[in-house]
């Protein structure tokens, strides 16, 4: 099925908004628009979206996807 659940900490989210203006309902679209693949590639996704400049993230970064 299609079903996901998609969990994400703050410091996903604003490590995306830092650069990039990303919200939670932009990430949530994203996750939604690659919801045909596995939910490895979903997470595998948000983390290189997420990755930090320099390889140094402000905050944890934790993400969380079931399909």
């Amino acid at each position: 099925g299609k079903d996901m659940l998609v969990m994400f900490t703050d410091g996903i989210s604003e490590c995306l908004e830092s650069d990039r203006m990303w919200s939670d309902e932009r990430l949530t679209r994203m996750a939604m628009e690659r919801s045909g693949g596995s939910a490895q590639e979903v997470l595998d996704r948000i983390f290189e979206l997420a990755a930090a400049p320099g390889g140094v993230a402000a905050d944890d970064r934790t993400a969380l996807v079931v399909k």
